[in-house]
C-alpha cells in the first residue's frame, strides 16, 4: 500500500512540475493565458499581478492600456 501511495505522490507532483513548463514554452496570447489559469498557482499569480497594477492604476485595453505590459512583466518576475 505505501509504495503504492509514493508512486501516486510522485505522479501528480511531476505532472504538476511539467504543466507549469509547457505554459512558459507557449508564445504570448490566449493559449498560454488558458494554460497559466488552469493551473491554480499560475491563476493566483496571475490575478495578484492584475490586482497590483490595478491599485496602480494603470489602465488596461486592447488599445494601449498598460496593464497587461505589467502584468506580463510581474508574471515573469520570481516571487
Amino acid at each position: 500500500m505505501r509504495p503504492l501511495f509514493l508512486t501516486l505522490i510522485a505522479t501528480v507532483v511531476f505532472s504538476t512540475t511539467a504543466l507549469a513548463q509547457n505554459c512558459r514554452e507557449l508564445p504570448p496570447g490566449k493559449a498560454k493565458l488558458a494554460c497559466i489559469q488552469s493551473n491554480p498557482a499560475g491563476a493566483a499569480k496571475l490575478a495578484r499581478c492584475r490586482e497590483e497594477g490595478i491599485k496602480m492604476g494603470l489602465s488596461g485595453g486592447s488599445r494601449g492600456g498598460s496593464l497587461p505590459g505589467y502584468v506580463q512583466a510581474c508574471m515573469q518576475r520570481g516571487r
